[in-house]
């Protein structure tokens, strides 16, 4: 009876022995189950956290950019009023030109006989300084070769819109001849009826920073015997400061 207790107790105490590592083990095991899931854990919120930081920086830095964008923008507004206000002054500073004609027109030339001088006048110019100067005329004469026409201007000043005398034989007409001193054929280079633009004998730029204010004349020289004709008109472009 007492070895028979005795077995059953030493049974059940290598019982217990056997089931004690299985039972240290598992419990080993669902703490390193329950580290790993820590760690798992953790990982997931490192990333999230360095994700959401990511995002922010990105978002950050958009901003930024954004502001800098809109500081470029006001910055190119600003010049775009910058050179409106530089145009504008320009046309501001500009001059005035001004078309002066004559009176009395149209007349005999020469005003009797076939030699002579014609002399007529400009209405009123205003007043200005000059800056340029271009003059049209319109004529009729058997033998232009005769003709030597000279401006005045009210100051004084004259100038010798052409001499025709060295042309080798007589010519016809001048129709439609503007003079200008920039015009790249002179006045004695051209050929009947001299129409357009020629570069006169003398110099109209003689005019220039005069004031243009009064009566300005054309006088014509017929210095030869012979041959005749009518002034039809003639007009001064003046350009005014």
């Amino acid at each position: 009876m007492t070895r028979s207790v005795l077995t059953v107790r030493s049974i059940c105490l290598l019982m217990l022995a056997c089931s004690d590592p299985k039972g240290d083990d598992g419990e080993t095991g669902e703490a390193g189950g329950d580290q790993d899931d820590t760690a798992t854990l953790s990982d997931s919120a490192d990333e999230t956290t360095g994700g959401d930081t990511g995002t922010g920086s990105g978002e950050t830095e958009g901003d930024d950019g954004g502001s800098e964008g809109d500081d470029g923008s006001e910055g190119e507004s600003d010049g775009e009023g910058s050179g409106g206000d530089g145009t504008g002054g320009g046309s501001e500073s500009s001059g005035t030109t001004v078309v002066v004609g004559p009176t009395g027109l149209p007349t005999a030339l020469p005003p009797s006989g076939t030699s002579g001088t014609l002399t007529t006048s400009s209405t009123a110019a205003p007043s200005g300084t000059i800056s340029d100067v271009e003059f049209s005329l319109d004529l009729d004469h058997s033998c232009t070769k005769d003709l030597t026409g000279i401006l005045q201007s009210p100051s004084g000043t004259t100038v010798v819109l052409f001499d025709l005398g060295s042309l080798p034989v007589c010519s016809s007409d001048l129709e439609n001849t503007l003079l200008d001193d920039e015009a790249s054929q002179l006045i004695t280079a051209g050929s009947s009826p001299f129409t357009g633009p020629h570069r006169p004998t003398g110099f109209l730029s003689d005019f220039d920073g005069e004031d243009a204010a009064g009566v300005w004349s054309l006088s014509i020289i017929d210095d030869t015997v012979g041959d005749s004709g009518r002034l039809q008109s003639w007009s001064m472009e003046l350009s005014l400061d």
